[in-house]
């Protein structure tokens, strides 16, 4: 520990050795600055997190360089931000590389107010099952910007990127721009309330980038509401799926989640699969080629049989999905103006849309379809489709 290096920052400084020295006392501002040792900074980094909230809220910049660790906690505390020097991935960035495991890289428990940008979170060995890079657990306003926990090399690293779970009380306002979570075995992005006081409220995902998950890029599960992904998500090659909404049980109340403007391309499975799940909104997407790499049958958007009502799904472009287009089980819902193109090119016979036995009263109105055998299956009750063309 002889090299760790504490300080208050100044962002505007040009900080030297010296000056990094003489202010290694001052804790009034609330701000610290720390560099790596080249050893286990474990305890470096905690006392920097300490120093920086003693007045009650302040801020930890990481120099550039890679930080051991053995597993960072943030627990009930409020008002800190994180900052690396760099940007993740680009050479000189800072980074937090766990040693242990079994460890989170970093668990923030029942806390308001953090914000985390330019960092690089991850574990420099393969974790194991059920492990992330940063695990969330009742926070209230927490703020990732320009982070990554992408996996390299892979197959070693974090098991699971971010995970946003229900404290001793509801997770509300999480806000996650431009970051990467990208080549973990099981998801990149999970969220899971467990029980109706302890729920993830409120998520919203911007240009964001998830690539080759082996579960899927987003995986919600139940307890959850209000999750918004948009403004270019990318859910590139080679996740299980793009996403993936099924919650366990009818009651387990998520709702309300929300797709726009994203790419969900080349998954292993489908692009969307969600069961038991009301109040889902996906439009202006691209979806397409699911099945593509792996040659499995599956579908663009999979709603299977259980609980679900009032989707809209509008204006995405669907195509070359393997088993077909979109499977809808649910009722009282409106599939309107997507483009289907080529869908269900290992199916028996390609089909852009299916509507399931369990279907019923949906609405089903100008689509365009391009190149299947069947445009719409309707084996449902009462769906209405008007001025659809193929």
């Amino acid at each position: 520990m002889a090299n760790a290096r504490l300080t208050v920052w100044n962002p505007l400084d040009e900080l030297t050795a010296a000056a990094l020295n003489a202010e290694f006392n001052n804790e009034l501002s609330g701000s610290v600055t720390i560099a790596p040792t080249g050893g286990d900074d474990t305890a470096l980094i905690q006392d920097a997190f300490a120093r920086a909230v003693t007045t009650g809220g302040g801020s930890v910049c990481f120099r550039p360089g890679a930080y051991s660790h053995t597993g960072l906690t943030l627990t009930n505390v409020n008002n800190l931000a994180l900052y690396g020097m760099g940007r993740p991935g680009v050479s000189g960035a800072a980074g937090l590389y766990c040693t242990n495991a079994a460890a989170d890289s970093l668990k923030i428990s029942n806390g308001a107010h953090i914000a985390i940008s330019g960092l690089y979170i991850g574990h420099s060995i393969q974790s194991n099952t059920g492990i992330a890079a940063i695990r969330a657990l009742g926070v209230n306003k927490l703020s990732l910007t320009d982070v990554s926990t992408q996996v390299f090399p892979v197959g070693s690293g974090s098991m699971n990127g971010l995970i946003l779970e229900g404290g001793t009380s509801d997770a509300v306002l999480t806000w996650v721009t431009r970051c990467i979570f990208s080549d973990h075995r099981e998801n990149g992005i999970s969220l899971m309330g467990s029980t109706s006081t302890k729920r993830v409220i409120e998520t919203l995902l911007s240009g964001c980038v998830l690539f080759a998950n082996g579960g899927a890029g987003v995986r919600i599960v139940d307890y959850v509401a209000g999750v918004y992904i948009r403004n270019g998500t990318n859910f590139g090659v080679q996740n299980g799926r793009s996403i993936d909404i099924v919650t366990t049980v009818n009651d387990a109340r998520t709702l309300d989640i929300f797709v726009s403007d994203c790419i969900l391309d080349v998954p292993v499975n489908e692009n969307i699969r969600a069961k038991n799940v009301s109040s889902v909104h996906i439009f202006n997407n691209w979806i397409a080629s699911a099945g593509a790499l792996s040659g499995n049958v599956v579908w663009g958007i999979d709603m299977l049989t259980g609980a679900a009502n009032t989707w809209l799904i509008k204006d995405n472009y669907i195509a070359f999905n393997r088993g077909g287009g979109i499977r809808f089980a649910g009722d009282s819902s409106s599939i309107t103006g997507n483009h289907f193109n080529t869908n269900g090119g290992l199916a028996v016979t390609p089909t852009a849309m299916e509507l399931t036995a369990t279907s019923t009263n949906n609405f089903v109105t100008s689509n365009f379809f391009l190149g299947h055998t069947v445009s719409i299956n309707d084996l449902g009750v009462a769906n209405e489709k008007t001025n659809n063309h193929s």
